[in-house]
């Protein structure tokens, strides 16, 4: 006798037809995942793409198998016994970038909704900052939603968060203008985290976030930790926020507070500026021993200079320092353009004694370059590249263009040493570099 359609029983056959087939469609696709990952931690680069290839046809729907996968890396079932290595994992991370974002966090979120072991929360966070972008952002709030603010504390929790939110950040600069309201939403640990992302990017995109947190009604130590990512900022070395940074930063070097007055002074040095130093060597008078001993630290890295806190030394040697670079400017401007070699030199050699306002003294430097003589030139990017002032990089590029070799090579020479950058000596590859 046959069972009408609608009837309870021919409901509960039904339903539990389709999941037998949903659980053998999942082993599957574990089965499928399992024997390209392990061939490939055999095998390698040969015939990645192919392997690559294989993954992304499996699609989103593979999502929850990868969990399962991540959650038991060392599977030793009899029938596919094998290791979860790091090759593994980036072939799977590679997979899933190829995947639509969306519907790879719509299968995130589905993982982690409820009442789900802690430990799918971290995986999610590990996905995460592997393919993360602008639209992972909610993503992740929604993963630490449920978590204690007090377990967000803890050194492991912030890490996770930071690395997935830090990802999201290379991936995708659109992240930055979603992360000011990601940080308005977030608990306190997760508004550090986000200040430790920024940091660790170090793009000056991080800036207007960062400017944002420093508000007098944050948490202090909140704005403690965004004047620390500000010293940071300087974009992998090439620094073009590092000048925005620096104006933030010295707004600090009289505050109120002794240990935003610290930390303001400990993030300068780290940007290693030399713009500021006039106020940095009024510090040498706080009255707090910190700001002092941070002072001096300063001065010592940002100058080369080790002597101790003499007061009175520092002061002779920054007024004979101005003295050159305000006093002298115009009488130097002018040699560098003179027609004998000689004169122009001597220019050259007496700005590159200065050790303040190393980003005026490259832009002064920056008229040797046009100088006809040979000598002139080459001397003048030796000078520029002894400034370690990473202002001096688009001046040092431009002189990639001189139509002498022994000019470009200088240059090619000093670009590498200061960016540690092994780049062709072409400009193109180097204005890529720097403004990419």
């Amino acid at each position: 006798m046959a069972m009408h359609p609608s009837s309870p029983v021919a409901v509960l056959a039904l339903t539990l037809t389709l999941l037998g087939h949903a659980h053998a469609d999942d082993r599957g696709l574990s089965a499928t995942l399992r024997r390209v990952v392990e061939e490939h931690s055999v095998r390698g680069e040969v015939g990645k793409a192919g392997r690559l290839d294989t993954l992304v046809s499996l699609g989103p729907r593979a999502v929850p198998v990868i969990f399962d996968l991540l959650a038991n890396p060392q599977n030793n079932a009899k029938e596919a016994p094998f290791v979860l290595d790091r090759r593994g994992k980036e072939l799977i991370y590679g997979a899933m970038r190829r995947w639509p974002a969306e519907v790879v966090l719509r299968e995130i979120q589905g993982r982690v909704r409820g009442d789900v072991p802690r430990g799918d929360r971290i995986i999610a966070l590990q996905l995460l900052s592997e393919v993360g972008s602008s639209r992972s952002l909610e993503t992740i709030l929604a993963v630490l939603e449920p978590i204690e603010e007090f377990e967000l504390h803890r050194p492991y929790m912030r890490s996770q968060v930071r690395a997935s939110i830090a990802g999201s950040l290379a991936r995708d600069p659109l992240a930055f203008s979603a992360l000011e309201d990601v940080v308005r939403q977030a608990p306190a640990p997760v508004q550090v985290a986000v200040v430790d992302a920024v940091g660790e990017h170090g793009g000056a995109e991080g800036i207007p976030v960062l400017r944002s947190l420093l508000d007098p009604r944050q948490a202090p130590k909140l704005r403690l930790a965004a004047l620390k990512a500000l010293g940071s900022l300087n974009d992998r070395g090439r620094a073009l926020g590092a000048k925005r940074s620096v104006a933030i930063l010295s707004e600090y070097l009289l505050d109120r507070d002794p240990k935003f007055r610290r930390q303001a002074l400990d993030s300068l040095r780290r940007l290693r500026d030399t713009t500021s130093l006039d106020v940095v060597l009024a510090l040498f008078e706080d009255d707090d021993p910190g700001v002092r001993a941070a002072a001096l630290r300063v001065l010592q890295e940002a100058t080369g200079q080790k002597w101790k806190a003499d007061t009175t030394r520092w002061t002779r040697w920054y007024a004979q320092q101005s003295a050159i670079l305000e006093g002298e400017r115009d009488k130097l401007t002018l040699a560098l353009r003179d027609e004998n070699p000689g004169r122009a030199a001597q220019a050259v050699r007496r700005l590159a004694q200065v050790r303040i306002d190393r980003p005026e003294v490259a832009a002064l430097l920056a008229r040797g370059l046009e100088h006809e003589d040979e000598n002139v030139v080459v001397s003048t990017v030796q000078a520029l590249g002894a400034l370690n002032e990473p202002g001096a990089l688009p001046i040092l590029i431009d002189a990639l263009y001189d139509h002498r070799a022994r000019v470009r090579n200088k240059a090619v020479r000093e670009l590498r040493r200061l960016t540690g950058q092994d780049i062709t000596p072409e400009p193109d590859s180097w204005i890529a570099w720097l403004y990419g």
